[in-house]
């Protein structure tokens, strides 16, 4: 696990993404499209339920997507985790270091709530996860985590 201080991207362009749920053959579709459409584009951030679940799935998809970007030539994927991730063991990790991006592959880091980057001299927020609508048809700690609703004191900490 390696972490890091605040991010700042001089790129020209990025591309935004979300929903991949862990998809490696939508990954192995939109990474090389990205690519295609806007070869520019070195970072992609994702917005929301990247795939981060429990290890032998991860560890799968996030070798699909290095594999992909190196070949787009894509050399970051920055995460603001969804409500339908791992976030027992995200907040593991954010613990581990707090206010840092924590690295999970080559290219994909994961942002914590309320982490503050900078992009072409812009600041952004990362404020990741949300209320499950579907809860009901979920299982604590196999596919829902109550670590995905933000507390008072991350908003708190956030608009600090």
């Amino acid at each position: 696990m390696n972490n890091t201080g605040p991010v700042a991207i001089q790129s020209g362009r990025v591309a935004i993404a979300g929903d991949w749920h862990g998809s490696i053959s939508w990954a192995q579709s939109v990474i090389p499209r990205i690519h295609r459409e806007a070869p520019d584009v070195d970072t992609i951030f994702h917005v929301g339920d990247f795939g981060l679940y429990p290890e032998a799935h991860s560890k799968g998809f996030l070798a699909a997507i290095d594999f992909w970007c190196k070949a787009a030539n894509i050399r970051r994927v920055y995460v603001c985790p969804g409500n339908h991730e791992h976030w027992g063991e995200l907040t593991k990790r954010f613990d581990a270091q707090p206010g840092q991006a924590v690295q999970l592959s080559s290219v994909v880091w994961v942002l914590p709530r309320g982490y503050r980057f900078t992009v072409s001299g812009k600041e952004w927020m990362s404020f990741g996860g949300a209320a499950s609508l579907d809860r009901e048809f979920r299982t604590p700690g196999v596919t829902w985590w109550p670590g995905g609703v933000a507390t008072n004191a991350d908003v708190d900490h956030a608009i600090a």
